[in-house]
Order: C-alpha cells, then sequence, then structure tokens
C-alpha cells in the first residue's frame, strides 16, 4: 500500500490478504480502535484498486469485506470503540432510527432498526415481500394490528425496502358497478367475446390479474360490468363499438310449388357460413308455406331469384303426398310400432317382439299344458317357472286385429284423433306439445306386411323427418357368432361289503336255531340253512352243518366319464338364442270319483341343460352378455305315475368382455357322499368282529359342470364370415356342398 498524499490512498495489493491484516491497516490508518475475536484469523480477501480512493473510504471498503466475510462492524459499548460481530447478531447491536440518518453519521453498512407505519398495504403482505430482500442476519416483523413493519438490516438496504414500501403503500381503486343495456347482440355472446377481449389486452399490457370482472343479465339483456373506473370506462367504448344496427330487412315470401323449408335450406347452402349466423334469420310457417326472413338486401335478392327459379307448375307434381319405403332389415310392424310410439310419446308402445317372439313369452317359459276335463295341468320344464296351486291359466297373448287388406297385425292402436283429424300429441301434465310430434302426428302411416313396406301420407316437410327415421332405424343388425362349450366330468366310488351267520340245533322235535339276515340270503325256517341269493361282486358261502353256514358278499365300482359339448349358435345383436338338451319322462295322472278312478297319461317332466344367451355390441368391439346357465337332473325315480324328484342350479350373469374372447361359467359341482352299516347289536360295537356279523357300505359322487363362452362378432354385409364357417363346418362333416354342379348340356 502506498500513500499518493494526505487524503488519498492506493491499495496495490499484489495477492490475496488476510482479513485480519487489512482490519489492522484501516484501524492504523483511521485511528479507530476495533476490538475483534480470533475468527479473523485464516479469511483471506482480495482487494483490486486500480486507482487511488479517498481515505476516508477505507472503513467502508473494511465494512463491505467484513460483509463478505459474513462479519459487519458496530460501535461497541465503550464510547469510541468499535467491535466486529457476526452478521447473523446484526440485530442486537442495530441502532434505532432513519437510514437516511444512520448514513449520514456511520456510512452505508452500518445496522439499523427502522419502523414502517403503512397506511394503506397490508404488513403481513408487505413482509413477504421484504424478507426475500434482506441480508443475511437481517430480519423483519409484522404487526398487524398496529399495521407497522419493523426492519432491522444495513443502513443501505433498508434504505432501499423503504422505497419499496413507500411504492407499495398507496391507496387503491375502487371499483364501480355499471349495467349497459345490450340492443342488437345476445348480451351472453357479446359478454364472452367482452373477456376474451380484455384477457387478450392484460397479456400484452402483462397484467397478472384481470383488473374488470364481465358478466351478463339474460332476463334484461344487460352487460354487468364489474372493477375499477378506468377499466369500466375503457370496456363501454368497446361496447359502443361491437353494439351497433345491421343493415337488414325482414320480409315475407309466400310459395305454392315448392316448399318454404327447402327454399330457406338453398338459401343456408348459398351464403357464407359466418353470415348465416349474422345476417340471416328465418322463420316458416308450414301451415301457410311461408318463408319470413331478415336479412340484407343481397340475400334478399338470392331469395328472390330462388322463387323465381324454384317456384313453378312443374315442381308441383314432385310434390306428392304419399311415400313408400321398403323396409329391408326389419320387419314392418316392428319398425311401425317405433314410430307410432313417437307419434303418441308413449313409451311402451316401442316395446316390440324380439327375434319375432312375442313379449307375453320371452323364451325362459315353455309351458307344458294338458286338460283333462275340468282340471289343467301345467309341467314346468327345466326353465319354466313354477306355477302356484289353483293357478294354471296362462297370461293371454296380445290382442291379434283382423286385417284383410295386408295391414300389419299386432300394431299399436292409433293413437285419439281430433274433430280435425289430427293426432292430439298434448302432454297430460303439462298441457304442452312437442312441435315435432305434432308435426308427425299429422301424417297418416300404414304398413303392408306382404311387401314389408311402410306408406306414409303427408306434406313434404314431414315426409323427410320420416324418411330420416326409416333410414336411421332400418339398419341391418350385425349378427353374433356364440360358441359354446358343455364340459360335465362324474367321478363316483362305491364299496358295499355284507356277511351273514347261521347256526343252532337242527335235530330233535324241538329246535333253535340263530341267524342274521341282511339280504344276502334265504333262510330255511325248518333247518335254518342259508341259501344264497346271487348277486354283483364276489359272492361266497360255507356251509357246515355242525357249527354255522356262513354267506359272504362284497362289491366294489368305480365310474369316470367326461360329457364334451360344442354347439353354436349365431343371433342378431340384441337378440335372444337358447341353447337346450333335455331329457323327458313320461307322468300319468289319476281323475278319481266315487264310482271309478281313471288313470290316463298327463305329460312329460324335462331335465337337462339350458343355455340362454343375449349379446349387445357396445363400441370399441366390446360385447355385453346376458346369459343364464340352468342345470336340472333327477336325484331319484318316480312311483305310481308321480312325476321323479329333480334339482336344480342355475347361474345368471351379465358380462363385458372383448370380441373373440372366451368368459368362462363354472361353480355348478355337485357331491354326494354316504355311508351306511347294519350290524348285531353289541356285537357291532366290537372292531373286526363286526365285520363278520353285518353290512357296510360307502359311496361317493362328485359331478361337475364347465361352460366355456365365446361370442363372435359377425359384421360383413355379404355374409362371407359365416359363409367361411359354414364351409369349414360342412368339410369337417365330409359332407357335399350346397353348390349345383355344372353339367355340359346337348343343345340341338
Amino acid at each position: 500500500m502506498a500513500e499518493t498524499n494526505t487524503s488519498t490512498v492506493q491499495l496495490n495489493f499484489p495477492q490475496a490478504i488476510e482479513l485480519k491484516s487489512f482490519v489492522d491497516y484501516v484501524s492504523q490508518r483511521l485511528g479507530i480502535r476495533i476490538l475483534f475475536d480470533q475468527s479473523l484469523e485464516g479469511k483471506p480477501i482480495n482487494i483490486r484498486a486500480p486507482k487511488a480512493i479517498p481515505t476516508e473510504s477505507l472503513l467502508g471498503v473494511l465494512e463491505s469485506a467484513l460483509q463478505m466475510s459474513g462479519m459487519a462492524i458496530v460501535d461497541a459499548d465503550t464510547p469510541g470503540w468499535k467491535r466486529i460481530i457476526p452478521s447473523n447478531r446484526i440485530a442486537a447491536f442495530a441502532k434505532s432510527g432513519s437510514a437516511a440518518d444512520a448514513i449520514k453519521q456511520s456510512g452505508d453498512n452500518t445496522p439499523v432498526t427502522q419502523a414502517f407505519v403503512l397506511q394503506y398495504a397490508n404488513p403481513e403482505e408487505v413482509d413477504q415481500l421484504v424478507k426475500s430482500f434482506l441480508s443475511e442476519g437481517a430480519n423483519s416483523i409484522p404487526f398487524p394490528e398496529s399495521r407497522t413493519l419493523i426492519v432491522t438490516d444495513y443502513a443501505v438496504n433498508v434504505l432501499r425496502i423503504a422505497k419499496w414500501i413507500e411504492t407499495i403503500d398507496r391507496p387503491r381503486n375502487n371499483a364501480v358497478l355499471e349495467f349497459v343495456r345490450i340492443r342488437h347482440l345476445e348480451a351472453e355472446k357479446l359478454a364472452t367475446q367482452l373477456n376474451e377481449m380484455a384477457s387478450a389486452k392484460n397479456r400484452a399490457e402483462r397484467r397478472q390479474e384481470n383488473g374488470i370482472e364481465i358478466t351478463h343479465d339474460p332476463r334484461t339483456n344487460q352487460i354487468v360490468l364489474i372493477g375499477s373506473q378506468n377499466d369500466v370506462a375503457g370496456v363501454q367504448k368497446w361496447v359502443r363499438m361491437l353494439d351497433v344496427p345491421l343493415q337488414v330487412l325482414t320480409r315475407t315470401y309466400r310459395f305454392r310449388n315448392v316448399s318454404a323449408e327447402r327454399i330457406d335450406r338453398l338459401v343456408k347452402q348459398l351464403i357464407d357460413p359466418i353470415r348465416a349466423k349474422t345476417h340471416y334469420k328465418s322463420a316458416i310457417d308450414a301451415d301457410d308455406n311461408l318463408l319470413i326472413a331478415t336479412t340484407t338486401i343481397e340475400i334478399h335478392q338470392q331469395i328472390e331469384s330462388l322463387r323465381e327459379s324454384r317456384d313453378v307448375e312443374g315442381n308441383k307434381a314432385a310434390q306428392s303426398p304419399v311415400r313408400f319405403y321398403k323396409v329391408r332389415n326389419l320387419p314392418v310392424n316392428e319398425l311401425l310400432a317405433t314410430i307410432r310410439a313417437i307419434e303418441t310419446g308413449d313409451k311402451s308402445a316401442g316395446l316390440g317382439s324380439l327375434g319375432g317372439r312375442s313379449l307375453w313369452n320371452n323364451g325362459r317359459i315353455r309351458p307344458a299344458r294338458q286338460t283333462f276335463g275340468s282340471n289343467q295341468i301345467v309341467v314346468p320344464g327345466p326353465n319354466n317357472l313354477p306355477v302356484a296351486a289353483g293357478d294354471t291359466q296362462l297370461l293371454p297373448p296380445p290382442s291379434y286385429q283382423d286385417n284383410s287388406q295386408g295391414i300389419a297385425q299386432g300394431a299399436p292402436p292409433n293413437p285419439v284423433a281430433s274433430p280435425a283429424g289430427h293426432v292430439s300429441t298434448a302432454d297430460p301434465l303439462s298441457g304442452a306439445a312437442d312441435p315435432i310430434t305434432e308435426m308427425l302426428g299429422r301424417a297418416r302411416v300404414t304398413a303392408d306386411i306382404h311387401t314389408n313396406t311402410l306408406i306414409v301420407i303427408a306434406e313434404p316437410a314431414v315426409q323427410r323427418i320420416y324418411a330420416q327415421l326409416i333410414e336411421k332405424l332400418d339398419q341391418r343388425r350385425p349378427q353374433v357368432l356364440i360358441e359354446a362349450q358343455f364340459v360335465v366330468i362324474d367321478t363316483s366310488n362305491d364299496f358295499s361289503l355284507g356277511v351273514e351267520l347261521s347256526g343252532g340245533d337242527g335235530e330233535g322235535s324241538r329246535r333253535n336255531l340263530a341267524f342274521s339276515s341282511f339280504g344276502l340270503s334265504q333262510v330255511n325256517p325248518v333247518t335254518g340253512a342259508l341259501s344264497l341269493l346271487p348277486g354283483l361282486g364276489f359272492n361266497g358261502t360255507i356251509v357246515d352243518a355242525d357249527i354255522a353256514d356262513v354267506v359272504l358278499r362284497a362289491v366294489t365300482s368305480h365310474r369316470r366319464s367326461r360329457v364334451l359339448a360344442a354347439p353354436r349358435l349365431v343371433v342378431n345383436d340384441n337378440a335372444t338364442g337358447q341353447l337346450s338338451s333335455v331329457s323327458e319322462v313320461p307322468f300319468t295322472s289319476v281323475n278319481a270319483s266315487q264310482t271309478v278312478a281313471t288313470t290316463s297319461f298327463a305329460g312329460f317332466a324335462e331335465a337337462g341343460t339350458t343355455i340362454t344367451v343375449t349379446p349387445r355390441i357396445s363400441e370399441d368391439n366390446y360385447l355385453q352378455l346376458d346369459f343364464t346357465i340352468t342345470q336340472n337332473t333327477f336325484t331319484g325315480s318316480g312311483a305310481e305315475g308321480v312325476p321323479p324328484p329333480r334339482q336344480t342350479d342355475e347361474v345368471t350373469s351379465q358380462v363385458t368382455i372383448p370380441d373373440g374372447n372366451t368368459v368362462i361359467v363354472g361353480g355348478l359341482r355337485r357331491r354326494n357322499a354316504a355311508e351306511s352299516e347294519t350290524g348285531i347289536p353289541l356285537i357291532e360295537r366290537i372292531p373286526v368282529i363286526r365285520h363278520l356279523g353285518g353290512r357296510e357300505s360307502s359311496s361317493d359322487s362328485q359331478s361337475s359342470l364347465f361352460v366355456f363362452l365365446k361370442p363372435i362378432i359377425l359384421r360383413d354385409d355379404k355374409f362371407k364370415e359365416l359363409k367361411y364357417l359354414s364351409d369349414v363346418d360342412t368339410c369337417r362333416a365330409r359332407t357335399k356342398s350346397d353348390y349345383p354342379s355344372s353339367e355340359p348340356a346337348l343343345i340341338r
């Protein structure tokens, strides 16, 4: 270090020096007494000053160097002394007062504590902002009750924070509420447009929050503005620029040979879509065939041009009220029932038959009924519901209406007609009428079942609605191939062992005989000898006149069986298919009177396996299967004409699976185990010996049913998939194809 003169000093350190050495130099050069501990040792600093600096600025350089090392220099308790402390303790030695005064007295890096009294801003919110700018060891404390914020930091930093607080602590703009009436636009759409414009303006100005809220009142068609006075005034200016009238006129056009709806549709197709929304509004009076249009002069001229070219006498013949719609994929009576449901608003009228089966019999009830005089006997089948005693009458089928002209039978009755011939479509609850339903009700609709044709007599506007309905409803339903595999596993083990003994005194006039009988032999009542009755299994006998006769029979049986069936069924989407394998056992009935009893045939008791499946195709080639699997088995044999007892196991479920995947249905498992012992009292309790005077048997049987269902969607319009599957099965069966053979023909 070299001193150039009395007012400046040149700091030309060649390399880093210790902070302690620089403190010693400043203390000697300025004559300041400084207290510090050993924490300054070993802390190097780098000072580069190409030019000479004022001597009085050495203290500021020292304060900056100490701050860089996490230290601070403050006034000591002894007057005329200074001390060096860690920067995290500056709050304990900071002076109270203004930061500007502290800078004048002691320099920029003097710790100071200053209190700020806020007029408008929230002290806690300001505190969160200030903390991010505090030096190490400094702090700030808010007091919301007195709206005061106390900041402790170096004087130069506190002065900078004071300027920020002065900028923040300002009065906020008062919000105003304004209602603006809209005359030429819809308030809802205009409010949306204004919000988009305000958001774009905020993004351009880089404002964090939207200073105005824009909403609307649909009842009075007003815009509601809430915000500052300046923002509200700006949006009001936008409203005046946007809410301006269009140069449009309203005119009425009458047509004689073309429908007004057709002209209206052509006009909308000719003009630009955007102009059609903003510059063209129309209303159609179908009764008088009028078109009422509110639009510009240019579009009015286009309407006039269309009327001159289209409203001519030649077009009237093309407006015939009679249309014939050929129904290709549905029975015409089902389509007629659906349309009648729309006309009358009856939700239940559209429930026609499913797959040709009427609703009163959905395929699960298959009654067998026999009549004997006044008695009627209904025998439940494998899927038939039980019939309550005394209630043997079935539900009657839907009413059949004779029609010799080929009109669809079984269709819902015509709705009640008004005196003018129009169908009444008023809602019985609210009294309101649906316009579309009322328009459809003015048409006359019937069906010809011989040609599967729907006949509609109506005006052209109504004909177009019917054409759309028929086109949408007359769709060929895709088919679903249901591949089912039935696996029945039956296992049984039976064992039987029996021993009979006979002995006693067989001579003299008085004889004493003792024997056991378990159905294996016949006993001679005179001699007591046992005569063997041969049966299945091992049969043995010992005849000894001196001791006793012995008869032995032992038999065991084992059965293992597996039944595999793989039927297939093709069913329409949302239709029901059924597979049944049923055994029938006949039984009789007895009709007894006071004089005679008559026995006659009563019917068949049924038992077997039945599966009912209803597929529904959903999106993404998923299928929803509603299936019911029923297994009935006879558990015994009937006696004297009574049907045998029967046990029923049933599984009903609804699953969703991908196309071509398999669902496994199990759980129909039955196991029967039985043991029986017959013996002589007391002896039957003695081990081993009890087998010599008794009969015992055991049986164990188990049966399981597994069903695998695999649905496959057949979508091809030409039935190529179904033809391919049929050809494969035909080849496997080694049968001739149905294709005709081509042979040469003799031509004379």
